[in-house]
């Protein structure tokens, strides 16, 4: 499992507490201004976010709109997955 980069988590919060709903050129438009990145960095950030699924694109015939996860869901798929990953960890390592 592939955890967000510092980057990756500070423009999923970014788009989160923005709003339910962006429009596509907002949300690089945003990303760009707030954590200073090139429109090309921010394209390939929002791609990563919807790879992870933190956000959803959706094509409205004219625009494309990025509408991000609830932040509490987010957090608790993270934790569920990393502590199902360690206690198997775990328990392979006791039953040696």
């Amino acid at each position: 499992m592939r955890y967000p980069r510092k980057r990756e988590m500070l423009a999923y919060y970014i788009l989160a507490t923005n709003g339910k709903r962006l429009e596509y050129g907002e949300a690089i438009k945003l990303l760009g201004e707030t954590l200073c990145l090139t429109p090309r960095i921010a394209r390939s950030v929002i791609k990563r976010l919807r790879n992870m699924n933190y956000i959803k694109l959706v094509s409205t015939g004219t625009s494309i709109i990025v509408e991000p996860r609830e932040i509490a869901s987010v957090f608790e798929e993270m934790i569920e997955k990393y502590s199902s990953e360690r206690c198997r960890r775990l328990g392979s390592y006791r039953k040696q």
